[in-house]
């Protein structure tokens, strides 16, 4: 397949899915911001550590962002119990693999641009489109 067949073949993708990647990036976007105002709450407040309060920010938004995902991006719903609950239980140790990988991206950006800034933002996109893959993938596959 040539070069500009896979180019026009993902971008066609992104044209068909483009209301479902603007419902996640809204929710993605608006998720964030709850998370960062949490995170703040258990610094400031709560008198956290950095560190653990931005695990703790992060597992909140764990739980925050799954219902968003589930009714909002995808609009899934199940009456099956035992498939919600192993969906839910998927989405967790996804959820716990991002926080890692996370973690990686914004280290290795760090220490090879020695710039903060950059190393968040570059990281919190990679993030984000790791996440959308694995949402569409793995946790709200259809089988």
């Amino acid at each position: 397949m040539a070069k500009g067949n896979k180019i026009d073949g993902l971008l066609n993708g992104i044209y068909r899915n483009k209301w479902l990647l603007m419902r996640y990036f809204a929710a993605a976007l608006v998720c964030g911001v709850i998370r960062y105002l949490i995170n703040g709450v258990f610094i400031i407040i709560f008198k956290q550590p950095v560190g653990d309060a931005a695990l703790l920010s992060w597992c909140v938004w764990t739980l925050i962002f799954y219902p968003c995902l589930k009714f909002f991006v995808f609009r899934f719903k199940s009456s099956d119990v035992y498939r919600l609950l192993r969906q839910i239980m998927i989405y967790i140790l996804v959820c716990a693999g991002l926080w890692v990988t996370r973690q990686l991206f914004v280290s290795v950006l760090y220490v090879l641009t020695s710039n903060q800034t950059a190393a968040l933002s570059v990281g919190g996109v990679m993030n984000e489109l790791l996440c959308l893959w694995a949402s569409v993938k793995i946790v709200f596959r259809k089988k």
